[in-house]
C-alpha cells in the first residue's frame, strides 16, 4: 500500500506508540455490485503504531447489505436475507496535526475483502428453506479514508470520517434475469467512532 503524505502547516508534536480505533456507519454502494447490494450498516476495529505523524497497522471492517430484490423471482425474494462483506485491512496513515482541538488525518488501506451471501442469492435458492449452501466471493479491496480526531479526554478522542473503497473479486452471476454478471464495485460512507491511545 502506497502513504499518501501531505505537508501540514501546523507544526507536529512527536507521538509514538499504540493506538486503537472502534467506529460504526453506513455505505453504500455503486458499479456492478449495485445491481444486487444497496446500502448496509458498517462497523470496524483498528489497531495500529504512530512513528511521530505517520501511523500503520491493521484493521477489520464488517458491513451487513440489504438486497436489490427488483426484477428478483419471488421464491428468490422471501429468501433473501442480505449480504455480508468481511475486510482485513493493511493501513498506513498521515496525521497531519497531533496536538489541538482538530486533528484531520488522511489513510490508505489494502485489504482482503469476502462478500458472503446470508443465503443462496448469488447462484439459485436453497432447495428447502432455511438452507444455506452459498458460496464465498473473495477479492482485493483499496481503500481512502479522510476523517477528524477531536481529543475530549486524556486518552481518548472522538472519530469522525469518510471512506471510499474500490473491491475487485471473482466474477459473480446474479440469479434474476436482466442482471449482468460483475466482479467490481466501489463504496463511498461514514464512520463516527473513538480512538483510544493507552
Amino acid at each position: 500500500m502506497l502513504a499518501i503524505s501531505l505537508g501540514a502547516s501546523t507544526p507536529l508534536a512527536a507521538q509514538s506508540g499504540f493506538g486503537f480505533t472502534g467506529a460504526l456507519g453506513w455505505e453504500s454502494v455503486s458499479g456492478g455490485a449495485s445491481q444486487v447490494l444497496e446500502s448496509g450498516i458498517t462497523g470496524e476495529f483498528d489497531m495500529y503504531y504512530l512513528f511521530g505523524h505517520l501511523r500503520t497497522g491493521l484493521g477489520v471492517n464488517v458491513v451487513s447489505y440489504d438486497v436489490d430484490a427488483e426484477g428478483v423471482p419471488p421464491v428468490v425474494q422471501e429468501l433473501t436475507k442480505g449480504v455480508s462483506r468481511v475486510t482485513l485491512n493493511l493501513l498506513i496513515g498521515y496525521k497531519f496535526i497531533t496536538t489541538g482541538t482538530f486533528q484531520p488525518y488522511l489513510e490508505g488501506r489494502i485489504g482482503f475483502v469476502r462478500f458472503r451471501p446470508e443465503w443462496n442469492y448469488w447462484l439459485s435458492p436453497p432447495e428447502e428453506p432455511g438452507e444455506n449452501t452459498s458460496d464465498r466471493e473473495k477479492g482485493i479491496q483499496y481503500t481512502l479514508r479522510g476523517g477528524l480526531e477531536i481529543p475530549f479526554a486524556k486518552k481518548w478522542s472522538a472519530d469522525v470520517s469518510a471512506v471510499w473503497s474500490k473491491f475487485n473479486i471473482t466474477e459473480v452471476t446474479p440469479a434474476a434475469e436482466g442482471l449482468e454478471p460483475f466482479d467490481s464495485g466501489s463504496t463511498f460512507g461514514f464512520l463516527v467512532g473513538t480512538s483510544f491511545y493507552p
